[in-house]
Formats: structure tokens, sequence, C-alpha cells
């Protein structure tokens, strides 16, 4: 049996998310989601599990191409594990629909609430709710586990009934906007050109021009250029100067180089 895990993160999260998963399956594979799905054919024996982070409410764009364009067998067992701050709204539901337009199903979509990345929203929360969200968290896997191994099908779950009516509607204006979001990065003087947000950004949206980064308007609000630079120089908008930054503590910058690019992995320390 083929056990694959597609796992989008950026600053921890998700990736945690697959580990906790990964043990209790034989042999399994957590890979990135493919710049080129068109070439892949899932086979049918297989565990196939979707990691990804909820972006502005709904699936991120690069989840979205991969369900659109890979060859998905029917007859393989598919799950969802959405990562989020509390607000999933229609996420998994807008997978599940785009797998049943494709003739395929979705057994089982888990609303994982995680520790907030978005920094310019607000300041990272107390170490001590971080930890409480990692434990419910690992309570919450720990119960869908034998079901997945068994092939059963659960619930697909879905957010609360005002989210769900006012998100989808914010996703879908937003989302057409989120590539050049990127207008609002910038450094300030203790960047030193270490380069580790060239290296850890998924979409390689960023590059550095004149020993400082530049931002290339193909950005995902993954947040990883901004929670993960060494020295805090990277900042977004005006308030996230005076605001702390978020990584999971499990999850440095050398594992999310690996697992985005592994070609580009080396001894930053994070």
């Amino acid at each position: 049996m083929t056990i694959t895990f597609y796992c989008y993160s950026g600053t921890g999260n998700t990736l945690w998310a697959a580990q906790q998963f990964a043990p209790h399956f034989p042999s399994v594979k957590i890979v990135p989601y493919p710049e080129n799905p068109s070439s892949i054919i899932l086979p049918s024996d297989a565990i196939i599990g979707f990691f990804f982070l909820v972006h502005m409410w709904g699936p991120p764009r690069r989840v979205r191409h991969f369900l659109n364009h890979v060859t998905l067998n029917p007859e393989a067992y598919y799950f969802a594990v959405a990562v989020n701050a509390g607000q999933v709204a229609t996420t998994l539901t807008a997978v599940e629909t785009l797998l049943n337009t494709r003739n395929t199903t979705l057994s089982l979509g888990l609303d994982l609430v995680m520790p907030t990345n978005y920094i310019p929203w607000g300041d990272v929360a107390p170490i001590d709710a971080q930890h409480q969200r990692f434990h419910l968290a690992s309570q919450k896997i720990a119960t869908v586990i034998p079901l997945i191994q068994a092939r059963q099908r659960g619930v697909v779950e879905r957010g609360k009934f005002w989210h769900n009516v006012i998100f989808p509607t914010l996703n879908t204006l937003s989302t057409p906007h989120i590539p050049k979001m990127d207008n609002n990065f910038w450094v300030t003087e203790k960047c030193n050109s270490c380069g580790l947000c060239v290296k850890i950004c998924p979409s390689k949206n960023i590059k550095l021009v004149n020993k400082k980064p530049t931002w290339y308007h193909n950005c995902e609000q993954c947040l990883a250029c901004l929670n993960l630079c060494p020295n805090h120089a990277c900042q977004y908008g005006k308030k996230t100067i005076k605001y702390g930054r978020y990584h999971h503590p499990e999850i440095k910058a050398q594992d999310l180089i690996k697992l985005h690019h592994p070609n580009n992995v080396d001894d930053l320390e994070a």
C-alpha cells in the first residue's frame, strides 16, 4: 500500500501535524505539493493525506492547483487536515466539493486549530496558550488515526455557521489579490543578507537584490519569511515591528527548507 502525505507548511504547524500522523502508518512519505501535478497518477491502493494551512479562510492556491490537475484514483482513500487558528469555515467542504467534481470522495476532513502565525493581525499567543493548542491538537489527531488506518469514513468538519456564511465570500474576494500582498513586506537595518527568507519561501517568491530581499508578487501569505527571519528584520506593514514571531517549537527552518526545497538545505539555524 502506498501512503503519501502531501504537505504545505509555512511556519511549521502543518509539518508538525503530518509528523504526528506519520508513525502510525507504514513507510509513509511526507512530500511537498509538486509544481507540475499533471504528471502524477495516484494509485488505487493508496492512502493520501492532504495537509495544508488555511489561507484567507480557504484552501491555498497550490492545493487547489494540485487537486485540479493530479490524476486522482477514485478507489484510493483521501483525507485532509486543514491547519488554522480557529476560522476553518468551509475550507474542508471546499476540498470535498472539488474532489466530488472529479468523481472522487474525501473520506475525512480534520479541522486542526493551532497557534496563529499571522503576525500582521496581532502579537503571538502566550506560550501556555500555544501549548494548550498543541495538546488539544494531539488529542484530536489521535481520535481520527484509527479511522484512517481502517480506511473508514469520518466527518468532513466545517466552521461556525456565521463563519461559513461570511468567510467564503471574503475568500473569493481576497484570493486574487494574495500574490501581490507582498507589497507590504520590508526589512529593517537588522537584515544581514543571510538569505534564509529566500531559501524558506515555499513559492520561490523572494530574491536578494543588492543584498536585501525583494518580493516578486507570487506570495502565498504563509509568512515564513517574516516569522523565521533570525534577526526579526522582515516586517509586514506598520505593526509587526512591535510584535513577536512564531514558528512551531519542534520545527526548525531546516525542516521547512527540506520539505519545500530539499536541494537548498544547509547549516542555517533558526
